[in-house]
């Protein structure tokens, strides 16, 4: 059986990867409304949360972020830990030498917080990546009581400490959280489709948000916010044309 033909105007990751910042850790989220490519650099974009229905795209977003970073730096310039229950991620890149733990059990969460920040100790290490998918995990619940306080206390630190922001990073994706919690993270991705009613009510205070999150409720627009500065764009999605890690592209 033939290979499905790639979408006209949809170039791969390999596509996008000589555009990357060489000495920096960028990526690209996908495309805005002119067609033009939405970058970022992890040490200026995170803590960055990604809000949204499930099946929506969360982790397909996550996946297209982490394929452009591992393809255009090395070992010595990225390690990743996954807290990963369901998952849905870390396997696409569990065998890379990138990635330094996955947790999917809870009793491996706690170590799997702190590792970054121990390794992120290491002088002239590379960048840590703390990669959350799904932040609900996190919640307390039976014996498992310290690591939500504990993911608030990393994230409390990185709010106030700018050198440490430059060696280690959180992005956590999640179908929850709370106007507390979410004020934490400097940059936020809504996925407008399906958003849960429970996120809606966290945008009561902010109309504007809320009124754009609505707009969109029935396109396929995503919408990055930093502060009042917002970007509408569209995600990536799976082809069938990759190997054991999928190609990404991005519908123009």
């Amino acid at each position: 059986m033939s290979k499905p033909a790639r979408p006209r105007g949809s170039p791969s990751i390999g596509d996008f990867l000589p555009l990357l910042q060489r000495d920096s850790l960028g990526y690209f989220y996908g495309r805005e409304r002119s067609g033009d490519l939405l970058a970022a650099i992890l040490q200026e974009d995170t803590p960055l949360l990604i809000l949204g229905a499930v099946g929506t795209g969360k982790t397909i977003l996550l996946a297209s972020v982490l394929r452009q970073l591992y393809d255009a730096n090395g070992p010595e310039r990225l390690q990743v830990t996954f807290i990963d229950p369901d998952r849905g991620l870390a396997p696409l890149f569990e065998s890379r030498p990138q990635t330094c733990k996955v947790a999917v059990r809870e009793r491996d969460f706690m170590d799997a917080l702190a590792l970054p920040l121990e390794e992120a100790g290491r002088p002239g290490g590379p960048y840590q990546l703390l990669l959350v998918d799904e932040m609900m995990w996190l919640a307390p619940h039976g014996p498992f009581q310290e690591q939500w306080s504990r993911f608030q206390e990393i994230l409390v630190r990185l709010a106030g400490d700018e050198d440490l922001r430059q060696r280690v990073g959180i992005v956590a994706a999640s179908i929850i959280g709370t106007q507390e919690i979410n004020a934490r993270f400097p940059t936020t991705i809504y996925i407008p489709q399906d958003f849960p009613l429970s996120l809606q009510q966290q945008l009561e205070g902010e109309p504007w948000l809320g009124d754009l999150v609505r707009k969109h409720r029935q396109g396929k627009f995503f919408i990055k916010r930093r502060g009042q500065d917002y970007r509408l764009f569209r995600a990536p999605f799976f082809s069938m044309l990759g190997p054991s890690v999928p190609d990404l592209l991005w519908e123009l």
